[in-house]
């Protein structure tokens, strides 16, 4: 590591591992644009679950998991929730 524990969110090293966070093909970095995104009926939900899912990770560091392991702290910020839903 170069940088501080601090420094390095759960969400950017799970990209680096796992090449994205996407619930969903169609939202993947650089997918295909998808035949049927204008009739899609679920990609609103889709696009909220990513929203949450990158608002989580980014908001725990290591230095996070190396002070409280798996629990969340009351103070780990996630008030995206309520933002985007």
């Amino acid at each position: 590591m170069t940088r501080k524990p601090e420094e390095y969110t759960v969400g950017e090293i799970l990209r680096l591992a796992e090449g994205n966070l996407a619930p969903v093909a169609c939202l993947e970095c650089g997918a295909e644009p998808c035949e049927s995104a204008d009739e899609c009926r679920t990609i609103t939900m889709w696009k909220k679950l990513q929203t949450l899912i990158d608002g989580y990770f980014d908001g725990i560091t290591i230095k996070d998991l190396m002070r409280y392991g798996g629990d969340r702290p009351s103070w780990i910020d996630i008030s995206f929730l309520d933002a985007s839903l």
